[in-house]
C-alpha cells in the first residue's frame, strides 16, 4: 500500500541576547573584555549574541583627567572588573563610571617670599596659576591663585617685594 508523508519544518527562531556597555562621567571610556563571548570597545557600544548568553568580563580603563570609581549593572558588584551574564533573549546594560578626582589648590615654593620684581615661577605646584596682581607692598601684595578641581579647595598665595638695603623699594 501507498503511504503519503507530510512533514513541515519550522526554523528555529532567532534570539538575539544584547548587552550595552556604557560610562558615565567620562565619554568614550576603552572597555576591554577579559573573558567570554565578546569584543573590547570604547563606551557608548553594545555585544549581542544569536542563539546563546552573553558572558563577558569587562575592565574599565583609563581615561584622562578622570579615576574609575564603580560599576554599575554588573552580576560581580561594582568593583573592577565586571562580571556580567546575559541570558539568551536579555537585554542588559551595564554602566563604567568615573569621577574628576578631587584636587585641593596647593601654593608654590614662591609663596611667602621676597623678590624685586611679581614671581613668575613656582607659583603652584600641579598647574598653572591666574595672574599675578598687586604691586608687592605689604598692604597690597603680589597675589594669585590655584583653584581646585572636582570640589577641590582654592589656594590663595601671596609675596611681596624686597627692600633695599636703604629702605627703598628697589635692588641695592
Amino acid at each position: 500500500a501507498n503511504c503519503t508523508v507530510i512533514a513541515s519544518f519550522e526554523a528555529n527562531p532567532v534570539i538575539t541576547t544584547t548587552l550595552n556597555v556604557a560610562s558615565s562621567g567620562a565619554a568614550s571610556a576603552p572597555i576591554a573584555v577579559t573573558a567570554g563571548n565578546g569584543t573590547s570597545g570604547n563606551t557608548p557600544y553594545t555585544i549581542t549574541a544569536t542563539n546563546d548568553t552573553v558572558e563577558v568580563t569587562l575592565q574599565a580603563g583609563a581615561v584622562a583627567g578622570k579615576t574609575f570609581s564603580s560599576w554599575t549593572g554588573c552580576n560581580s558588584g561594582s568593583a573592577n572588573p565586571c562580571g556580567v551574564i546575559v541570558a539568551i533573549g536579555g537585554t542588559k546594560t551595564v554602566t563604567a563610571n568615573y569621577v574628576t578626582p578631587v584636587e585641593n589648590g596647593v601654593c608654590g615654593s614662591s609663596n611667602g617670599g621676597t623678590y624685586y620684581s611679581a614671581p613668575s615661577t613656582n607659583l603652584c605646584t600641579q598647574v598653572t596659576a591666574s595672574s599675578v596682581t598687586g604691586t608687592g607692598s605689604t598692604t597690597n601684595p603680589w597675589s594669585w591663585s590655584w583653584y581646585g578641581s572636582g570640589g577641590g579647595s582654592t589656594a590663595s598665595c601671596e609675596a611681596y617685594k624686597s627692600v633695599d638695603c636703604a629702605g627703598y623699594w628697589s635692588a641695592c
